[in-house]
């Protein structure tokens, strides 16, 4: 397996030697992820949210460079990750544009019927969570994570992508992690990939924007004209300083978001694992990915930190260091 440093899980996958045939065509590949989906999917259940595996993971290793071994014939896994280094980064670049549509993903019986895609919808949902769930309750609240939201992204871009229909297609363009994230339930989910499948996909309506709207019709049909309170010894509002981790994916891109927007927060470290690309890229590319804008991470108040979760001091510069430990109350964390 691997994957350190990533926010998906894969596994390369040695075929036995009667079947190396598989390997060779786009059908036997086919075939021979069939074969094992069963047991992945059994090892899934069993796995933490943030190792499952999708199919798109899965690489089968080429039979004329068969995975190195030590005297006692066990993988030696830094030499096949070495090995399989550029497939892997391949691999992982198709993730990130989102290329292809991933091999078994069978659609709802018909994208005009609510019905339909809420029980397709349902099944694979339930099947990236390993439980049933609730169509009307919030998803996060039911398990969903920021991997399994990105693992669902996919899942949903790539079965518009493969269909004959163009409209159905087009539809794959207007679907995006906010489309999650703002529609949290099944119910509000289905019902903007309904109305972005039909031709009249431009009057879709925003379910958030539309429960905003009701919200402040509310207030102004029953606010009161309340006497003012008169305002004694107000205390100087004391600013926080926050120390976050794990800023890059979903959830916590829109934690940083809303701590730079936060004017109670005059600090904010973002600590992330040490990547090959620069931190504030990626934070930039999964802000842009997310719609949140990339303007706040332009602020005085935020610190890009890499860390190494080996090292006792996590890897910090000195200075950093003594900064986040050095005061009499020292920040807040938020470990994502």
């Amino acid at each position: 397996m691997f994957g350190r440093e990533r926010n998906q899980t894969g596994v390369l996958i040695e075929l036995e030697e009667s079947a190396n045939y598989m390997y060779h065509t786009k059908e036997g590949q086919s075939k021979a992820m069939e074969d094992v989906w069963p047991f992945i999917e059994r090892a899934n259940q069993a796995s933490a949210t943030h190792s499952r595996l999708e199919r798109r993971t899965i690489i089968f290793v080429d039979p004329s460079r068969l995975l190195p071994r030590t005297t006692k014939d066990a993988i030696f896994r830094p030499g096949a990750l070495k090995l399989y280094a550029s497939v892997i980064e391949e691999m992982y670049l198709g993730l990130e544009k989102n290329f292809g549509a991933a091999d078994g993903i069978k659609p709802p019986r018909s994208w005009d019927s609510t019905k339909d895609i809420e029980v397709w919808v349902t099944q694979e949902i339930q099947n990236l969570l390993g439980r049933q769930v609730d169509v009307r309750g919030d998803l996060f609240q039911q398990g969903m994570d920021s991997l399994t939201a990105t693992m669902l992204l996919r899942l949903l871009k790539d079965t518009l992508n493969a269909s004959p229909d163009f409209h159905i297609r087009s539809a794959a363009t207007k679907v995006n992690q906010q489309t999650i994230f703002g529609n949290p339930t099944i119910t509000q989910l289905v019902q903007v990939l309904v109305q972005l499948s039909t031709c009249n996909n431009t009057t879709v309506i925003d379910p958030v924007a539309e429960a905003l709207r009701n919200i402040h019709t509310m207030i102004e049909k029953y606010k009161i004209d309340w006497p003012a309170q008169e305002a004694r010894d107000i205390q100087p509002v004391k600013k926080e300083r926050v120390v976050v981790t794990g800023t890059t994916g979903g959830l916590g891109s829109h934690l940083l978001a809303q701590l730079l927007e936060n004017e109670k927060v005059e600090k904010v470290w973002a600590m992330n694992r040490k990547s090959s690309k620069n931190n504030r890229d990626r934070e930039l590319s999964s802000f842009e990915d997310k719609l949140l804008g990339g303007n706040s991470l332009k602020s005085g108040k935020l610190v890009f930190v890499d860390t190494d979760l080996e090292d006792p001091k996590l890897a910090l510069p000195n200075e950093i260091y003594d900064e986040v430990n050095g005061y009499k109350q020292p920040p807040k964390a938020l470990n994502n």
